[in-house]
């Protein structure tokens, strides 16, 4: 079946006591002729990606090797981080080479590793990161050429599907540079890799990157494993742009296909794209809370100790991975919702995830960009969900605890959220208590 823009269809109604009929016409949107059927992204994904540490410099087997042997040592494998993803730049240069034509065999017309950076081929490079129990990604382009100028897959998706599937690629990230940008056109050339990637047989985690929220609209998990819903975060501002349009999407989030809001930043020294560690911190916080991909743009080499503790928070990392799988919302701002959160003046967030234990994890963001504290309330009255985890405990009350203090809070406990150029959080797990805590609130 091939997947077409539009279905039209026609019904003919015949009214009662009337000489003529109506005919209705509706043009709908043919989405998920074949849905993706991999089995695979049942928890949001976890794993290193090579763009926002290196961009196009040093791509190289030796660095993937050292960057998959960094994430066992560190212990960042042991805590979920199993994708060793290499983004764009892996491929042989545009142009005319040896044997190779716009990064594609003359013969054979598979793309070609760039020889000088991959001199064994990138299978080689697969079996390494395999063998040491992790899993291989890649990068292509749907388009003719990819974001750095590398050839794109335009045309060879069932080749380069069939290739990546031999090479023993486990995640797949395909780019929309050089490429058609009407949406029905974008869905119909995803949808050909999604397929292609389907008549393999081997499973492959698919990852979209078409930056635009309609693909979770239009296409969703019929289309993919996760799908970019924003544009690159490079800066501290990207981060609170990109968690507020996100947080639009909530609902086509779901367990095998996640909303993508691009990968995480570090601090640590060597990287090309760089935050503060309190911002590290409160982007950790958020991906976790949206339930996103938490795929590590940072300098696993240099990795800072700082940067280590909050990669490595297995409290944090639970309630991104937890598997009801439901994406956190936005339950109370100032100032108030639906107004967005002003570039200028910035505001608090109050941030609500439910767990599948029946807790309810809670982030307090300050996006302020003054130096201070603020304070917030927590009540049943900002945070529903607290009223049915009060019911639910023998005490009549709920449970706080600091995940980033790793701090259970008792009654009548105080909170403030500090700024600090913008951007400090706190985030909170709260259960059923057995013991009388119903006037713990954060202030």
């Amino acid at each position: 079946l091939g997947l077409r823009p539009f279905v039209v269809c026609c019904f003919r109604c015949a009214m009662p006591r009337c000489r003529s009929s109506l005919s209705v016409c509706v043009v709908l949107p043919c989405v998920g002729t074949l849905a993706l059927d991999n089995g695979l992204g049942r928890k949001p994904p976890m794993g290193y990606n090579t763009w926002n540490h290196l961009r196009c410099n040093d791509v190289t087997d030796e660095k993937i090797r050292l960057v998959a042997d960094a994430l066992v040592v560190s212990g960042l494998a042991k805590a979920g981080y199993e994708y060793v993803n290499v983004d764009d730049c892996w491929q042989a240069p545009w142009g005319l080479g040896l044997g190779t034509f716009n990064s594609r065999d003359w013969l054979s017309h598979r793309l070609v590793p760039d020889r000088a950076a991959f001199p064994e081929g990138m299978k080689a490079v697969a079996d390494y990161v395999h063998s040491r129990g992790l899993k291989f990604g890649l990068y292509t382009d749907r388009g003719w050429a990819t974001c750095a100028g590398r050839g794109g897959s335009a045309g060879y998706e069932e080749l380069d599907a069939q290739t990546f599937a031999e090479w023993g690629v486990d995640y797949l990230k395909v780019d929309s540079c050089n490429a058609p940008e009407g949406r029905w056109e974008s869905i119909e050339e995803y949808a050909k890799f999604r397929d292609a990637l389907n008549a393999t047989g081997r499973p492959i985690f698919f990852s979209i990157c078409g930056w635009h929220a309609w693909y979770a609209e239009l296409g969703g998990a019929s289309l993919g494993n996760s799908w970019r819903t924003t544009f690159d975060v490079n800066f501290w501002p990207d981060v609170r742009k990109t968690a507020s349009a996100n947080a639009a999407l909530g609902r086509y989030s779901q367990t095998g296909g996640w909303n993508d809001p691009d990968c995480l930043l570090g601090s640590s020294a060597g990287a090309e794209v760089r935050l503060e560690v309190e911002q590290v911190r409160t982007q950790f916080t958020l991906w976790s809370v949206m339930a996103a991909p938490l795929l590590l743009g940072v300098n696993i080499l240099q990795l800072s100790a700082e940067d280590l503790a909050i990669f490595s928070n297995e409290e944090v990392i639970a309630v991104d991975q937890d598997e009801l799988g439901v994406q956190g919302a936005v339950v109370w701002q100032d100032p108030p919702l639906p107004a967005p959160c002003d570039e200028v003046y910035g505001c608090l967030q109050l941030w609500s995830k439910p767990l599948k234990d029946g807790d309810v994890a809670l982030a307090a963001v300050n996006w302020r960009p003054h130096a201070g504290e603020e304070r917030m309330l927590v009540s049943e009255s900002t945070v529903p969900a607290l009223a049915a985890l009060r019911r639910s405990s023998p005490a009549g009350c709920f449970h706080l605890r600091d995940l980033w203090s790793r701090q259970d809070l008792g009654k009548d406990v105080c909170f403030s959220v500090a700024a600090h150029g913008g951007g400090r959080c706190r985030l909170f797990r709260a259960s059923a208590s057995a013991l009388d805590l119903r006037d713990a609130h954060l202030v």
